[in-house]
């Protein structure tokens, strides 16, 4: 807030700023780690102390449990009426992991799905030669790796929580074909919140028209499954520098001047340094768009194989070209403020089949 801003920095009443003058931003504190302890009526329960800025909606989403099912253990009639320091009952949560038994020779990756995860789904069993399947309603390509067969999911930041179907029908080499069917459970992730002030000037780039038809073009962009595999191992960081603040997380929920937090939250991770600060390939690929758009910018897009795309955001200068072959560290472009932008950082997108997920979860987990 601008009180905390104020505070932090020592500002005079009325407030006043400079150009050039730095000032101190305070983090701003998420949900705090919930307190584990047993309840005495439930031994499969918790309880958890309301501090300042919790919802009912927060605390559950953090306990992987319903609105409904919280209020119903606590005895709350209205979800609004809770007080700073009130001890919660928290109930067993629905789910931790897969909805219902995984069969013998086939693994999920990771056990627990979260919203905005990347999901893989492997076939162990040696004697299998081909798979198709569905995961919640849409296609599943899987691919051969070492000997081994694989399908990734893009598991959306804004997907609603709950059980999703996972059909798979698989072919032995004598030809019986087998088809399975169980459901998977997608988890919540305790996504921040962030007030955004934009300009009259920045504010008339949200037109709606404009952004339908950008958004539109890129995801025709990032909807080819190329069959070739062009990365190995764990993804880069694309900045060589640890000279930077991140200032919004993947999946982030927004508010622009005041407005309603929108449902599906931030697309990529921002990353504020220097402008000029050199960004690299953070994989191996085909560089798939290097060019300036209206609401990104200048980018850079990077087909790494399978459904998999990088997209970098903002950039003052674009150091490759469409359908170049890129290695992992290669120079790729520059960090700028173009296109919709309040300051100079570097946007972080990665799709899976087309969907967006959490890009520092490849930098942390080998995938596939």
């Amino acid at each position: 807030t601008v009180d905390n801003l104020e505070q932090v920095n020592h500002i005079g009443d009325p407030p006043t700023v400079t150009p050039g003058q730095k000032i101190q931003v305070p983090i701003k504190t998420a949900l705090a780690t919930p307190t584990l302890t047993a309840s005495a009526g439930n031994q499969n329960a918790t309880t958890y102390t309301i501090k300042v800025g919790d919802t009912l909606g927060k605390i559950a989403a953090s306990f992987n449990v319903t609105v409904d099912a919280l209020a119903q253990a606590n005895g709350l009639k209205n979800i609004d009426n809770i007080a700073v320091g009130q001890v919660l009952t928290i109930p067993k949560a629905t789910g931790a992991s897969t909805a219902s038994p995984t069969p013998a020779g086939i693994a999920i990756i990771p056990s627990v799905i979260k919203q905005g995860n990347t999901l893989e789904i492997k076939i162990t069993t040696t004697n299998t030669v081909t798979v198709t399947g569905k995961f919640a309603g849409s296609d599943l390509p899987f691919f051969s790796q070492n000997g081994s067969l694989f399908a990734l999911a893009g598991i959306s930041r804004c997907a609603k929580l709950g059980t999703y179907p996972l059909t798979l029908t698989t072919q032995s080499a004598d030809g019986k074909t087998t088809p399975l069917t169980f459901d998977l459970r997608v988890n919540a992730t305790n996504y921040p919140v962030q007030d955004i002030t934009l300009t009259p000037q920045m504010a008339s780039l949200l037109d709606p028209a404009l952004e339908r038809a950008e958004n539109t073009r890129i995801a025709n962009l990032v909807a080819p499954i190329t069959p070739e595999q062009m990365w190995s191992g764990l993804f880069h960081l694309p900045l060589a520098t640890k000279n930077y603040i991140i200032t919004a997380v993947f999946g982030q929920r927004r508010s622009y001047n005041g407005g309603a937090v929108g449902a599906c939250g931030h697309e990529g991770q921002d990353f504020a340094i220097d402008a000029g600060t050199p960004v690299f390939a953070p994989a191996d690929g085909i560089i798939a768009l290097a060019e300036p758009l209206k609401v990104r910018g200048n980018v850079v897009f990077i087909n790494h194989g399978l459904g998999v795309y990088s997209g970098f955001y903002h950039l003052s200068e674009i150091d490759v070209k469409s359908g170049q072959r890129v290695k992992a560290g290669d120079l790729v472009a520059r960090v700028g403020s173009t296109g919709f932008s309040t300051g100079n950082h570097l946007h972080w997108s990665l799709w899976v089949d087309g969907v967006y997920v959490d890009p520092i979860e490849w930098t942390t987990r080998t995938i596939p």
